[in-house]
């Protein structure tokens, strides 16, 4: 599209030439991430040459791994630098990221090394990982990948997953089942978060991730964070759905796809914060699971995902 005078552009062409969404350009915008040098008397936004430099400097490091606060902060040092000291910084990181991937690499090869010695009738099926992750696994599996695919933690957890049989999947299923029922009765009780019953309740539920892959008390923070975050999570955890097509994701899946991004930047997993129904339980979750880790000296300001 032709560029507005002077060479400003509207959201909708910077986001066609960036090959990003609009909505993805608003969110910047509102965590002061990417925020528009002009805007129309009606309001609109309009980007400038040097706003659209920023923006590719952004996705180069969001195709690093990145997570957006993680970037804020590195463009707030960058501005103290000259444009080739930017552009050698941008290239470290991407020369860390080849090394992830190069790891990575070694990680799949020995996956397919195990997958070649189980056997075909001790696998999970399709419907049954359905029925142990909820209905929407396969699309929420598809989103996860895409968004945390290149990560230890995903590929630890796809390594455990395609190992599980059918009873470590019903064992699986029955404490998912039993920790939310626990979680709603101590919630309703009024228990308070950092009693020893609290405690007990994330005990259980950071061995619930370790079964994916290894929890820590700052992992547990962030995906307590990331849940009360994305109503998808809502009926694994107690609270109602607030989508009527009644989504789905049980509290497996979450665990095998946990990222500090959500919550480090305020992104939820459609990379915008969704409207929040009833969500009581999760907020309940993430007071006990926050008061434990402060205990565990924990600073929750400071949290990462490590």
């Amino acid at each position: 599209m032709t560029p507005r005078d002077g060479g400003d552009r509207t959201i909708g062409e910077t986001a066609g030439l960036l090959g990003v969404s609009t909505r993805t350009l608003r969110h910047w915008d509102e965590i002061g991430l990417l925020q528009p040098a002009w805007r129309t008397s009606a309001d609109y936004r309009l980007y400038t040459e040097t706003d659209i430099e920023r923006a590719l400097t952004i996705l180069a490091y969001r195709s690093a791994g990145l997570s957006l606060g993680e970037i804020a902060d590195l463009l707030d040092e960058q501005a103290r630098d000259s444009r080739v000291a930017q552009l050698r910084r941008q290239r470290g990181v991407l020369l860390e990221r080849a090394a992830h991937l190069t790891r990575m690499i070694a990680a799949v090869d020995r996956l397919l090394e195990e997958e070649n010695d189980m056997k075909d009738d001790e696998r999970m099926t399709i419907e049954e990982k359905v029925e142990l992750f909820g209905k929407d696994w396969p699309q929420w599996q598809d989103e996860a990948r895409q968004r945390w695919g290149d990560t230890p933690e995903w590929a630890e957890s796809e390594r455990r997953q395609q190992k599980m049989s059918r009873s470590d999947g019903e064992d699986a299923k029955a404490e998912m089942d039993s920790f939310r029922d626990a979680l709603v009765d101590a919630c309703d009780r009024g228990v308070e978060p950092g009693s020893a019953e609290a405690d007990d309740l994330v005990l259980r539920h950071r061995a619930s991730i370790d079964r994916y892959y290894p929890a820590s008390p700052e992992k547990q923070v962030i995906l307590a964070r990331m849940y009360l975050s994305d109503d998808r999570f809502a009926p694994a955890y107690g609270d109602a759905a607030t989508d009527p097509a009644g989504s789905d994701v049980a509290v497996g899946s979450d665990a095998a796809v946990g990222s500090d991004e959500a919550a480090r930047s305020g992104d939820s997993p459609a990379d915008e914060a969704v409207s929040r129904g009833g969500a009581r339980y999760r907020e309940y979750l993430r007071d006990i699971v926050e008061a434990r880790a402060v205990a565990e000296e924990v600073d929750l300001d400071r949290v990462q995902w490590r």
